[in-house]
């Protein structure tokens, strides 16, 4: 990869445009201020280079200033106070027009991610609007299809952060994709409009993909490997079981389940190698290889939901094949900064989606070191250079992806070279395989034994691939767990990967000796969180619905304590992260601790904590005030009678408090009380 600004100018405007977006995320002031003298000194920027084309730096400098702050102000203007057309905008309405885009089944309700068509009082008096709104239907409402048009009611409130410490916030999530809101619908506010119908290409993608899904259920022969194909073929993910996906990410080959550029490449690599063999080369010939080329790419991205990793792929081989055609002479890294341009000016929040991120740093990894790490090792046979080729491709993504996935999900694969050598051809054969059969289902009868053949030789091929990924699975220290890192280790991570990339290319010594310092930061770094997060003593008290949940940490170690018995998985999904963060090394009870003088009172340190009093903790008295009381939804007793005989400090109500919120704040402002409402507040902390 060359690296030289003069070759690559594209990227040299990209990174400004970049930082510009991440300036106004963390330091707003700058544009909300002064947006009107910033958009002047874009406009001066653009003038000047135009003025001053001879002073080539000044312009340089001039073009990268007017990116960085171009950069901010467009992030800005996408922010949800400037969409006038946003439903949320339309205060006076009574009524909203949705139409369903997708739906996920849950335990309790259906999920519907729906886009608003209209807005407003009446039939007479609706308008346009957009957004999208994650709206709850009840189980009990008629089966929503792709497409459908629904009439509610003109109510929806902000999606909720979670704030449990350092928890998956699902808000940031929702928000990165232009989805702010969420509302509640009962069967009776529910009307259905089956005669308004609004498609788009969007729609009409989800709908062809349900049609392959069905094919594919009926093609192939058990659960996992539907989902397998689903996923690998059809970009859907949801048919996935947790052991499978674990087995997929353990093992490092779950970027093969995320339709990416590699299915992208191998949908064109089939076209192309159609075309040769085709004996002519005229100029109409490779137009019209382009165009197909091209269409066919964009296309599967439709058929497959166009997410970042997809799109930034399908922009690349468009970018590709134009220059291509224009027997123009493209740079890898020119054509990955366009991409990385065109999606941001699309949309800003692209830069803060994990798969955008992945996407890009995997293939910036193997366009950096896969020619150093491969060249390591000459092989004279064919087949080792295959094998060699698929590890240092492996080990060339994962260099630029691993901190960053390390910091996103607190593992990281060992055997990922392993799993690559048969991810690669795999998704191959599989991706080959599916299109066929999808090809034939639509030429052919459902019924035929050629479609058939290919279903049962696909069949095959996905249950051998699944069955090699749970062997790697199994092997000893498959992935290194329950792993923390810092924002500001990634950072020092990154700073060491750069240097790195200056010193292959340099082989300037200053380089390597940066990298070795880099490390060593990052290392003491490391250390130094470790000690502090091991020198403090801090009581947790969660904001989970379904059930309470508080821990006590200390020099390393955790003493939970679980009133009533609740689903690990709603454990793990609250306290995880937080107890990676504290560098957890033990695990008991918070019973074993030996420091209780009732059931439910513990002296900690000190400090007097009541956690869920029952009718017994009533019969008795304190002479010494609890400094601190965790209410539950099935804590007995009032507050005016906890007073009364406990004197407490401080009043905890947890998540699962729901009935007796409003009763208990009332009694707590009247008692003059302090209180904190997990709920609204988020999850309680107390060093002790």
């Amino acid at each position: 990869m060359e690296l030289n600004f003069n070759r690559t100018p594209i990227l040299k405007f990209v990174l400004p445009f970049i930082l510009g977006i991440i300036s106004q995320e963390y330091l707003p002031g700058i544009y909300e201020g002064h947006f009107e003298f910033i958009v002047f000194i874009i406009l001066y920027l653009l003038f000047s280079t135009i003025c001053l084309r001879r002073y080539y730096t000044l312009v340089g400098l001039y073009w990268i200033l007017f990116f960085f702050l171009t950069g901010g102000i467009h992030s800005r203007l996408t922010q949800l106070k400037f969409q006038k057309t946003h439903f949320s905008h339309f205060s006076e309405s009574e009524m909203m027009i949705l139409r369903v885009d997708e739906t996920v089944e849950l335990k309790n309700s259906t999920r519907c991610l729906s886009t608003v068509l209209y807005v407003g009082n009446d039939s007479l008096e609706f308008r346009r609007s957009t957004g999208q709104l994650m709206a709850y239907l009840s189980k009990e409402s008629p089966t929503l299809s792709i497409g459908q048009c629904i009439l509610v009611n003109y109510k929806f409130f902000l999606e909720k952060s979670n704030t449990n410490p350092h928890v998956f916030d699902y808000k940031e999530y929702l928000n990165n994709r232009g989805i702010y809101h969420r509302g509640h619908y009962k069967d009776e506010e529910v009307i259905f409009l089956n005669d308004l119908k609004r498609d788009n290409l969007s729609i009409k993608a989800r709908r062809l993909r349900e049609v392959c899904l069905d094919h594919f259920s009926y093609l192939l022969s058990n659960d996992n490997n539907i989902a397998v194909a689903a996923a690998m073929i059809l970009g859907e993910r949801k048919l996935l079981s947790d052991e499978l996906y674990d087995a997929y990410t353990d093992t490092g080959a779950v970027h093969v389940l995320a339709v990416s550029g590699l299915h992208v490449g191998i949908v064109g690599g089939f076209i192309m190698l159609f075309f040769r063999l085709f004996s002519s080369r005229s100029v109409m010939m490779k137009i019209t290889e382009t165009l197909i080329i091209i269409s066919s790419i964009w296309t599967f991205a439709f058929l497959t939901g166009l997410a970042a990793a997809v799109t930034r792929a399908s922009i690349m081989f468009s970018l590709y094949f134009i220059g291509k055609g224009l027997m123009r002479k493209t740079s890898s890294i020119n054509i990955l900064s366009a991409a990385a341009l065109l999606m941001l000016v699309h949309d800003p929040r692209y830069l803060y989606q994990a798969g955008f991120q992945f996407s890009f740093l995997a293939l910036l990894g193997i366009l950096t070191f896969y020619g150093p790490i491969y060249r390591t090792l000459l092989f004279k046979r064919a087949i080792f250079k295959y094998l060699w080729s698929a590890v240092a491709i492996s080990i060339s993504a994962q260099l630029l992806v691993s901190p960053l996935a390390i910091g996103y999900f607190h593992k990281l694969p060992t055997y990922f070279w392993l799993s690559g050598i048969f991810a690669v051809p795999a998704a191959y054969i599989i991706l080959a395989l599916g299109l066929i059969s999808l090809i034939l289902f639509f030429i052919l009868e459902a019924e035929n034994p050629i479609l058939d053949l290919v279903g049962t030789i696909l069949d095959f091929t996905i249950t051998w691939f699944n069955k090699v990924i749970f062997f790697i699975q199994d092997l000893p220290f498959c992935s290194a767990d329950n792993l923390w890192i810092s924002p500001w280790s990634i950072l020092l991570l990154y700073i060491g990967l750069l240097l790195l990339t200056l010193f292959i290319k340099s082989k300037a010594s200053k380089y390597l000796i940066g990298l070795l310092i880099c490390l060593i930061l990052q290392v003491l770094t490391h250390n130094y969180e470790n000690h502090l997060a091991w020198q403090k003593a801090t009581l947790y008290v969660y904001d989970n619905y379904n059930g309470t949940v508080v821990d006590y940490m200390t020099s390393g170690k955790l003493y939970q304590y679980l009133p009533r018995p609740i689903e690990q998985r709603s454990v793990d999904f609250v306290t995880k992260n937080n107890r990676l963060y504290n560098r957890i090394e033990s695990n008991a009870s918070l019973t074993e601790l030996d420091i209780s003088k009732r059931e439910a009172l513990f002296n900690i340190n000190g400090y007097l904590i009541l956690i869920d009093p029952q009718k017994e903790d009533l019969r008795w008295s304190s002479s010494e005030p609890i400094d601190l009381i965790v209410l539950t939804e099935n804590s007995v007793g009032s507050l005016y009678q906890l007073d009364k005989y406990y004197c407490p400090k401080k009043i905890v109500l947890d998540g699962t408090v729901k009935n007796k919120l409003w009763s208990y704040r009332r009694a707590a402002e009247n008692l003059d009380l302090p209180i904190h409402i997990t709920s609204i507040q988020g999850a309680y902390s107390m060093e002790i």
